[in-house]
């Protein structure tokens, strides 16, 4: 699965941090407690895994994921992947990308 971060503001992140226990908690973040829905993993391909929706800190900047995860993708998520994943986030959506000359 393709991970998305898109930003959103420190109330926001505080705010699903404290409505209910988190499931999983470490330094890039957590996921919420209560299951969005069930589907396979993609991380260990285990059938009818509760995925939930995800929220990452990096210094002062806090970030949702575009679609819930399940555990398992979430704790794939490596240090190196997890910074990719907040460069893309704060790239320019307006910005983009050079498209090759045509012959």
């Amino acid at each position: 699965m393709n991970h998305v971060l898109k930003p959103i503001t420190e109330e926001r992140y505080w705010y699903m941090l404290e409505i209910v226990p988190p499931a999983i908690m470490d330094g890039k973040g957590f996921c919420v407690g209560e299951p969005y829905s069930h589907r396979e993993c993609t991380a260990t391909h285990k059938y009818d895994q509760p995925t939930f929706s995800a929220f990452f800190q990096l210094g002062s900047k806090y970030y949702e994921a575009a679609e819930p995860m399940t555990l398992g993708e979430y704790k794939a998520i490596t240090p190196a992947i997890f910074h990719e994943l907040v460069r893309s986030a704060d790239r320019p959506a307006s910005v983009a990308k050079p498209q090759e000359p045509r012959p």
